[in-house]
């Protein structure tokens, strides 16, 4: 019997231990961290067409690709930034702040322009 099959040193804890817990006993080209596939887990391989900010197709992704009429800054500045935009009634900062801080001292007038109805608040004296 050879000393390297079936000897007490290869079947001993210590050995067996050895043999799975080392970092090179389970094949090195597979557990080492250089060879896990640098072609996937290189930050660069990660299909450059697919993750780059630059190829997340820009006709999507870009202010201008959806519907430029609808979409673009300009058209998002006046549909959603702008205070009027959203119901004036409920959404723009002056009526938020006239009722949530004002003590019920505005009353709301309406005014029809024939596109909407605005809400008007003035002060209401002496009722």
């Amino acid at each position: 019997m050879s000393p390297s099959v079936a000897s007490p040193a290869v079947l001993s804890p210590v050995a067996f231990a050895a043999l799975i817990l080392s970092p090179f006993s389970l094949n090195p080209g597979i557990l080492s961290p250089a060879a896990l596939a640098p072609s996937i887990l290189s930050p660069n391989a990660l299909s450059p067409g697919i993750v780059s900010p630059s190829v997340l197709s820009p006709a999507i992704l870009s202010p201008f690709a959806l519907n430029p009429s609808i979409f673009s800054p300009s058209a998002l500045g006046a549909l959603v930034a702008s205070p009027f935009a959203l119901s004036p009634s409920f959404f723009s900062p002056s009526y938020i702040a006239l009722v949530i801080f004002s003590p019920s001292a505005f009353s709301p007038s309406f005014n029809s322009t024939g596109r909407g109805v605005t809400v008007l608040f003035s002060p209401s004296i002496g009722s």
